[in-house]
């Protein structure tokens, strides 16, 4: 970050979602934030028809999207997110697409921690792909500055006192 001053702009932002042929949320990994009653239940059936697609963006492009599912007798089905059929996802997909948009040598993968995500097969893979990742972190940590330490650290106060005063909900929006 301290070397590149468009870094934000090479952040590949990612994730996974599933979509239902009737239009239901999976609300595990989508918060929806609206002016009707929040509290409002509507019932759905446990297991609807669905794909699971993955996604990334950047500043400039849309990589994607890639949809989990494997071949059966009645045709494509969805498939659950594991850890073997996301490395291949990379394998043969992600990075392939990065690097066809010349943009594999710049790009800061951001993904969240769900289990396929660290699976060994995927970290030992995103390690061959984008370099020396145990470098690039610590050289980073070497950038953070006394002041950047004491801003986090006293945030935490009024971060709390938020929680407190909303029960412990999500307070992201407030911030």
């Amino acid at each position: 970050m301290a070397e590149d001053d468009d870094w934000l702009s090479n952040l590949l932002w990612t994730d996974e979602a599933h979509f239902t042929l009737r239009g239901s949320v999976n609300t595990h990994n989508c918060r929806i934030w609206a002016t009707e009653n929040p509290r409002t239940v509507v019932e759905t059936p446990l297991h609807d028809e669905k794909v699971t697609v993955w996604v990334g963006f950047t500043t400039s492009t849309v990589i994607g999207p890639f949809f989990f599912e494997e071949m059966r007798d009645s045709g494509f089905v969805t498939a659950t997110v594991t850890g073997e059929r996301y490395a291949d996802m990379l394998q043969n997909c992600i990075i392939p697409s990065l690097a066809d948009k010349h943009l594999l040598e710049r790009t800061i993968f951001m993904q969240d921690g769900a289990p396929p995500h660290i699976a060994r097969r995927v970290k030992d893979f995103l390690c061959r792909s984008f370099g020396m990742l145990k470098d690039n972190i610590r050289l980073q940590c070497l950038t953070i500055t006394p002041d950047m330490l004491y801003s986090a650290v006293h945030n935490i106060i009024p971060r709390l006192q938020l929680l407190l005063r909303n029960d412990g909900e999500h307070i992201e929006h407030f911030l």
